[in-house]
């Protein structure tokens, strides 16, 4: 849920997209410094945004839509 005080990964893609873009690589390095979490477990979780309609991805650009 979205601005709860324990974040879902999906919630922190989110926030960390909002006014940017970025690709999924620097998107890990950056949550990985917040929280211990594995890059295919990024991947896994932007997949289920981009299913969601909630984000675009372009090449290797990521952003919201």
């Amino acid at each position: 849920m979205i601005f709860s005080s324990n974040p879902e990964l999906q919630d922190a893609i989110v926030e960390f997209l909002v006014g940017r873009g970025a690709t999924i690589k620097s998107l890990h390095a950056q949550l990985k410094i917040e929280r211990s979490l594995s890059l295919r477990a990024v991947y896994k979780a932007v997949d289920k945004l981009i299913d969601a309609g909630v984000i675009l991805k372009v090449r290797k650009q990521i952003m919201l839509d």
